[in-house]
């Protein structure tokens, strides 16, 4: 059965998540009167501009490439898993959470209120789970690089903005199909456990890959990919 499974109301509330092209779906679903749930708002005394990182989103944490990012990160605001902490201090001096390197382009001040601000987020993806009314998660990615000795993902390579590549700790993964549906299906599971009426909204990513970690052209992982 291909029917309309359910349908939205003005009064509903929306979360947005996952990768870059989730950003254009924000806008749009603004502009065309959708009710999106902003957690982490521009203090009034920054200015607009993009080094905040705030609006993007409805929470600061960047492109969400993986299903395995998502759900890691929901068990971590929920309590399911201990916040994980990993700080690199940026070339420039400035501190970045590696598990959202771009989320905040203005890095932080020091390694504390780099993890002061992530405990913060973790606290407001929390209230965002428990309150919206329908996640829009948009998948763009199943090639991933884990942290071998910890077992959590990264959505960039370290290294490629902060930190270092260690072939001792990190290692590349590509998610298959069914690693995919069951990371999935446990984030339904999570996030209706915390908030029984929720709805979900899947898109898919129109946009390609820049580089593929196998050893292939980028369009080919493009196409496995989508």
């Amino acid at each position: 059965d291909f029917g309309r499974k359910f349908m939205f109301s003005a009064t509903e509330t929306f979360v947005a998540a996952g990768s870059c092209f989730a950003q254009h779906f924000v806008r749009e679903l603004s502009a065309r009167g959708g009710n999106v749930l902003i957690g982490e708002q521009r203090h009034p005394l920054i200015s607009e501009d993009t080094q905040h990182g705030c609006g993007v989103y409805s929470a600061r944490y960047g492109n969400i490439y993986t299903v395995r990012q998502l759900l890691e990160l929901l068990q971590q605001a929920l309590g399911v898993r201990n916040t994980i902490y990993e700080i690199s201090r940026r070339s420039d001096n400035r501190w970045i959470d590696m598990l959202r390197p771009r989320a905040v382009p203005m890095g932080f001040s020091s390694e504390w209120h780099a993890m002061a601000d992530r405990n913060y987020h973790l606290k407001v993806v929390a209230n965002l789970v428990k309150s919206m009314d329908i996640l829009v998660y948009t998948l763009g990615l199943t090639e991933s690089w884990v942290n071998k000795k910890h077992d959590f993902c990264y959505p960039i390579v370290p290294g490629a903005i902060s930190g270092d590549f260690s072939p001792a700790d990190h290692e590349f993964k590509n998610f298959n199909t069914s690693e995919t549906i069951h990371d999935l299906q446990r984030v339904f599971d999570l996030i209706l456990s915390f908030n029984p009426r929720a709805k979900f909204l899947l898109t898919v990513s129109p946009i390609g890959l820049v580089a593929t970690a196998e050893p292939r052209n980028v369009v080919v992982s493009t196409t496995v990919s989508k």
